[in-house]
């Protein structure tokens, strides 16, 4: 008898399963989809530097505000700008949870998903999380409009 070879009979059939090619095939496994997890230095740079765009937004944008109330409307429109931004900047700070909180749901949705060959986990997700984020939108917009003054 070989070490390497294990013999199982089964309804009077002689299976023959040899060991080693199964090992050799599960270590193929696992070495391929351990080097996919792990992203490559080049794929975090070309992830990292569009997603600083989302930090920076919201600097150029105050600074574009600034620069037009500065422009077209008086000094008192200019001295309410910087409390009216901090407002709202505070309230999207709160809200940041959700972008944290949807992107971990449907990438574990996906996930479920890539393991049962469908997609409706993180389509019903999605769904879920555009609804939330609607809602919670057009709510903090109400909240801004009942108490701004025109």
């Amino acid at each position: 008898d070989n070490d390497s070879t294990n013999q199982f009979n089964i309804c009077d059939d002689e299976i023959t399963i040899d060991s080693a090619e199964v090992l050799t095939s599960q270590d193929e496994k696992i070495r391929t989809s351990s080097s996919s997890a792990v992203p490559s230095l080049k794929q975090i740079v070309q992830f990292a530097i569009p997603a600083t765009g989302v930090w920076l937004a919201n600097p150029l944008l105050c600074m574009f505000d600034t620069s037009a109330v500065g422009l077209f409307a008086g000094t008192a429109q200019q001295a309410a700008l910087n409390p009216a931004v901090a407002v709202t900047e505070y309230a999207v700070l709160l809200m940041a949870f959700l972008m944290t909180g949807t992107t971990n749901l449907i990438a574990a949705a996906r996930d479920k998903d890539e393991m049962s060959h469908s997609s409706e986990n993180t389509v019903t997700t999605f769904k879920t999380a555009l609804q939330l984020g609607a809602q919670l939108g057009t709510l903090c917009g109400a909240f801004l409009l009942v108490f701004s003054r025109f």
